[in-house]
Formats: C-alpha cells, structure tokens, sequence
C-alpha cells in the first residue's frame, strides 16, 4: 500500500471486528530522525540513529488484543524478519494511549519473550512528540514500514493480519 492516496486504511482488531479507518494525509512521508523514544533500558534514542535501515516502527497499547496477537506473529517470523535486515521497533504508545497497562518489557515476556533478546528489535516507550506526529488519532496498534532512504511506503496495523504486506516489503516483492 502505498502513501501516495490521501487516504490509507488502518486494520483495527476491535472486540474481534475488523475496522477499518482512514489514516490522514498529514502524516509523516518520510523518517523524522529528531523524534525521540525511550528504549526499555532507559536509553533516549532517535530515529536518527536508524537512518539507513530498513525500519518497522510499531506502536501499541499493552492493553490492545490485536498488538498481542500482532506479537506473536512477527515471535513466529523473527527469523525471517532478521535474515531480511529488517529492523523493528516496538514502542508502547505515549502513556498507553491514557488507559492503564503493563510496561512494554512486561507486555513482550508476556506475549513473546524471546524477542527480548533479538538483536534486530529495539523496545521501548514511545514520547509526546512520537505520539503527537506519527500517531495524533492515537490508534493502538499502527505501524510504520520505512524503507532504507528513510522513505514511508506503507502505514498499517494488526500485523495478524497484515503480515503479507510486512513480508512484501521484507522481501523488495511488491
């Protein structure tokens, strides 16, 4: 899916519906390498330091079914996601969307611990200007697919279900 339409449909696990919504023009096109985040040791990082890779920019509330099951789809192609250069970073929204839940690092040894130790996944907690410019609507499970020249070329969620697009752009196979 490309970004070029002025609007782009977001997959949505709701109560076991799918849902589908549209997704703003304004949103970033490319990678903003001043927005911060905080990984899961409390190191502060931009997306600068992830120029020149190929990214997949996750955010998700801890509380989110469709993140969970999301989870465990890309725990059962961690492999593949590897073998492809592709890194993924995995942020819990901006205070959790503003309903309470575990922290990201409690959420991933819940759901899918041996990413913890993948070398390729980066955890963390996503900040206010994360939030207010990659997810204003404050969607719980959206991502990002950005390619190596920091290009966004895809912006989804549910990676259950989605997962063929996420393999699509591991592969260059579009």
């Amino acid at each position: 899916m490309s970004v070029k339409s002025k609007s782009l449909p977001i997959l949505l696990f709701l109560c076991g519906l799918i849902v589908t919504l549209p997704v703003s023009a304004q949103l970033p096109r490319t990678l903003i390498p001043g927005i911060t985040f905080t990984t899961a040791a409390g190191l502060h990082k931009s997306f600068g330091n992830y120029q020149h890779e190929k990214l997949l920019i996750w955010q998700v509330a801890t509380w989110c079914g469709s993140c969970a099951a999301g989870l465990h789809v890309l725990d059962e192609h961690s492999a593949a996601l590897k073998k492809a250069g592709l890194r993924v970073i995995l942020l819990r929204m901006y205070q959790d969307g503003g309903y309470p839940g575990m922290s990201i690092t409690q959420f991933v040894k819940r759901v899918a611990p041996s990413l913890l130790h993948q070398s390729n996944w980066v955890i963390g907690d996503a900040s206010a200007s994360f939030a207010h410019t990659y997810n204003p609507k404050k969607y719980p499970d959206i991502y990002y697919l950005i390619d190596r020249s920091g290009v966004v070329v895809a912006i989804n969620g549910a990676p259950s279900a989605t997962y063929g697009l996420i393999k699509k752009f591991m592969t260059g196979k579009e």
